[in-house]
Formats: C-alpha cells, sequence, structure tokens
C-alpha cells in the first residue's frame, strides 16, 4: 500500500495522520438515468395539469366576474322567471277553459287543434314576457313594460294574423316562431304523451298521462304478477288519468269492458272463456283491450261514467317539465336577441343559408 504525503490543515498544529489511496479517492454517485428534456414532446408528455386551464386572478378576470354577477345573471334570471311564470299560467289557464268546454285529450279534432294552440300562445307569451323583463332595469320599469303591453293588447295594439301589417311587425313575426318552437319542443319533451298532457283526461278513454301499457286478459282482470308490474308503473309515471302516485293500482281496462263487448253481461260471458263466446267476439271484431295503470279514485270515476253514459273529464298536473324545458328554450332564445343582437344575427344568417341546401339534398 503506497503512502500519500502527508496534509496538514492550517488551523491545526497537529499532521493528520496517513490515509490509504483507496481512501482518498473520491465516492462516486450511482449513475442516474437521463431524464427527457420537457421540449421535446415525443419523449416526454405533458402533464394533465398542463393542459387544464389555468385559473388567474388578474384585475380583468375580477372586473368579468363582477360584471357577470351584477348584470348577466339578474337578467338571465329575470329573462328565466318571467318565461317560467307566463306559460306555466296561460297553460293551466287553458287547460282550464277546456275542462269547461268539455275538450278532453280524447276528442278527435277539438282536442289536438285545442292542445297546439294553447302551447302555441303560452310559448309566445312566454317570450313576449321575457323580452319585457329583459329591457326593464328595475321592478317599476317590468311593472311599466308590463302594463303597455297588456294595453296595447286590449286596444288591438298587436296586429292580427293575416293582417297588412304582421308581415312586417316584428312583436308578431316573434310571437309565431316562438308559437313553433314552442309546440314543437312541448310535444318532443312530453314524449310518448306530445301534446295530449296540455288538456284533461276522460276517463272512458286513455288518459293524458298514459305512457305504459300492456295487453291484457280479454275481459278477466289483472294477475299478480300484472298488479306489480302496473303498480311499479304507477309509481313512476302515475295514474293515466289524473298522474296519482300513491295508493292502491287498478288494472284499467282500454277501451273499458262494457264499450269493447257492448254490455256487462257479454262481459261476464267473455270471461266464462267458453269457445261458442270466443268465436262469436271474434267475427264481431271486439277490440283488442290493453291495461293502464289506474288509481281507485278514477276507477270508480270510471265505473259511474261508463254504467251512465256521461262524459267524465278529470284534470292533472302533468306537462310541467315539458313546459319548463319550452319556457327556458324560449327566454334563451329572447335573450340572445335582447343581448346579444349580432351573434343572433349571424345564427339566423347560417340557418337561412343551410335550409336551401337542406331542401335541395331532398
Amino acid at each position: 500500500m503506497r503512502a500519500v504525503p502527508v496534509v496538514r490543515d492550517r488551523s491545526d498544529a497537529g499532521a493528520v495522520p496517513l490515509i490509504s489511496a483507496s481512501e482518498a479517492m473520491p465516492v462516486r454517485a450511482p449513475p442516474v438515468a437521463s431524464v427527457p428534456s420537457s421540449a421535446d414532446p415525443r419523449t416526454h408528455p405533458r402533464p394533465l395539469t398542463r393542459l387544464l386551464p389555468r385559473v388567474t386572478t388578474s384585475p380583468l378576470d375580477a372586473r368579468w366576474a363582477a360584471s357577470l354577477a351584477a348584470d348577466v345573471v339578474p337578467a338571465a334570471a329575470a329573462c328565466g322567471a318571467s318565461a317560467s311564470a307566463a306559460f306555466v299560467v296561460t297553460a293551466r289557464a287553458a287547460r282550464a277553459a277546456a275542462y269547461a268546454a268539455g275538450v278532453s285529450c280524447a276528442t278527435p279534432v277539438l282536442g289536438a287543434a285545442w292542445g297546439v294552440a294553447s302551447v302555441g300562445a303560452a310559448s309566445a307569451l312566454a317570450g313576449q314576457c321575457a323580452s319585457l323583463a329583459l329591457g326593464a332595469r328595475t321592478v317599476d320599469d317590468l311593472r311599466a313594460s308590463f302594463l303597455r303591453a297588456a294595453t296595447s293588447l286590449r286596444g288591438g295594439g298587436v296586429p292580427r294574423r293575416g293582417g297588412p301589417a304582421a308581415a312586417s311587425d316584428p312583436v308578431a313575426r316573434e310571437a309565431t316562431e316562438d308559437a313553433i318552437l314552442g309546440a314543437v319542443l312541448y310535444a318532443a319533451a312530453s314524449r310518448p304523451s306530445g301534446l295530449r298532457t296540455a288538456l284533461p283526461s276522460d276517463v272512458s278513454h286513455p288518459g293524458a298521462l298514459a305512457r305504459r301499457s300492456m295487453p291484457s286478459n280479454g275481459a278477466h282482470y289483472a294477475t299478480d304478477a300484472q298488479r306489480k308490474t302496473l303498480a311499479l308503473w304507477m309509481r313512476r309515471d302515475g295514474c293515466h288519468h289524473c298522474g296519482a302516485t300513491r295508493g292502491p293500482v287498478v288494472g284499467d281496462h282500454m277501451p273499458p269492458n262494457k264499450k269493447a263487448f257492448g254490455s256487462g253481461a257479454a262481459a261476464a260471458r267473455a270471461r266464462e272463456g267458453r269457445w261458442t263466446t270466443r268465436a262469436w267476439n271474434f267475427l264481431r271484431m271486439v277490440p283488442k283491450q290493453r291495461f293502464y295503470p289506474q288509481c281507485r279514485p278514477c276507477s270508480d270515476l270510471q265505473s259511474v261514467a261508463v254504467r251512465t253514459g256521461r262524459k267524465t273529464l278529470v284534470t292533472h298536473r302533468g306537462g310541467l317539465v315539458a313546459g319548463m324545458v319550452v319556457a327556458g328554450a324560449v327566454g334563451a332564445r329572447h335573450y340572445v336577441m335582447v343581448r346579444h343582437p349580432k351573434r343572433y344575427a349571424e345564427m339566423v344568417e347560417a340557418l337561412e343559408r343551410v335550409r336551401p341546401l337542406r331542401w335541395k339534398t331532398r
């Protein structure tokens, strides 16, 4: 072993003892794998945090948040509340008028026309109320705007459809567009019932809230398994006449036994199951019946109505979700029209350009 020279420390007068060469050699650190540069995305992918938007607290963002809280949120809330209230009140009034006039969802032609007219009128009024709410700055301005609108409506300020100024008047055009948009959205949002939910129900026909049904066993009553399924449907969708979700469920024959077989005695003979009775019912084309979930009060009303032959209507509270969808869409349309007119004009121009192309492809 070869000795190294003695190294003396200047701060110490004593000599440092000799150490071996192996001990004098510096200790090397273990090799470290080279880390690829973050500049090359092929060798070092970007972390997920860099892909997310960076939240800053600049003065510009603070001013934007302040303007959002002071202007956008109150205006959008007033627009949505006005449109929703106008639609719900108008739709309920139209349903009450149909109940008083004896028009139900089962009325052949007048029922469908009444449903379209009621939903269209509610949508048009919701749009106009949203526009008035957006144009008002205070509660007094909003009250004055509604009073002016009511005065113009009483005095015939809005031109009638087909009049000389109907095509050029923007209010009439907006109301017509809102009516068409609202009817289409309401029918799509309340499927499969559609516009039937805007009218009362007739207990002798499938109700306005009829969604699910199953084939019946002829004139026989529902079995235990069928009643379990009907009870599940009733808890989800409610009675197909009034919308009640609580209470015992009844398997409602549609059409009722007396109307399907002609009389209660014929229905009782059909329940006996003789082959002659089945053949006779086949020859006279007895309609196929289906089971609908029904509550006990509507079943009692139905039995009296079928026995006496009187029309009995039942009101309901259905169509609320579809009405909120329509009110929100109409209110959003008027919000963009009032607050962002340039953007709305660009959207209309884009739709006008797409429409001829769609017609040509057909």
